[in-house]
């Protein structure tokens, strides 16, 4: 399905993004993928993909994302496909969170999105995707979590922009809400939590990373040839509409 396609994934070297990374090497594509600060994590998914490129970089610095994007492309010969997926929660009460946390917040889970997107333009054209992993937060809002709610709802504001921008250019732009994936991103939950968000999810059952990468597969791919400015909600049901 994606033989030879150019793929850069952000955030890449665990859970969903590695689901992600793994997921697009199986169906051919050639995948570079950025990460912050695990290089054990990063070398043993170049290694689990049987090659591809790994990239540190803080994304939230403008001139690492763009030499993070630059880096990739030369790695790969250009791109086709790009997935924002990088992203940071801390849960936190509102009276503790402070300035530069909410700060740290919104450019990790959405100002690097904008800036690896404006990055990328350059190489993308007609039959290009990009992919923006948001959240059900958007939606529903996070109690100790408000920064990242606020910043992954931002990221369907920048999906919609850019799918309109970009459309006429043959550049598809959406975006993807995971529900309650069992990664370590809710791994805070206490036995007596994760009891209450199971019995919310009508299909019983926490997501697994690999749902996630499945959608993202289809959403990037030509089968999605003519959906733009959409978001599919990867939830089991939590959340309906």
């Amino acid at each position: 399905m994606f033989q030879d396609q150019r793929v850069l994934v952000t955030g890449g070297s665990r859970g969903i993004g590695r689901a992600i990374c793994l997921a697009f090497a199986q169906a051919g594509a050639k995948v570079a993928f950025v990460y912050h600060s695990r290089q054990d994590m990063a070398q043993s998914l170049v290694e689990e993909m049987g090659g591809g490129a790994a990239l540190q970089a803080d994304l939230r610095s403008p001139q690492e994302a763009g030499e993070a994007v630059d880096r990739a492309a030369l790695a790969l010969g250009g791109l086709d496909v790009v997935v924002n997926n990088a992203g940071w929660l801390q849960k936190c009460a509102l009276e503790q969170l402070t300035p530069q946390m909410y700060r740290d917040t919104l450019d990790a889970s959405l100002t690097a999105a904008f800036f690896v997107s404006q990055s990328a333009l350059k190489y993308l054209g007609p039959g290009s995707a990009i992919l923006n992993i948001t959240s059900q937060a958007a939606f529903t809002g996070s109690a100790e979590g408000s920064a990242y709610a606020a910043a992954k709802a931002g990221l369907l504001g920048l999906t919609y922009s850019l799918a309109k921008e970009l459309g006429p250019r043959g550049i598809r732009v959406n975006c993807l809400a995971p529900g309650r994936i069992d990664t370590d991103m809710i791994a805070y939950g206490t036995p007596q939590r994760r009891a209450q968000w199971l019995a919310d999810i009508p299909l019983a059952r926490f997501g697994q990373p690999l749902d996630i990468a499945q959608a993202a597969l289809f959403l990037c791919s030509s089968q999605a040839g003519y959906i733009t400015g959409a978001n599919l909600n990867v939830n089991g049901g939590m959340l309906m509409g």
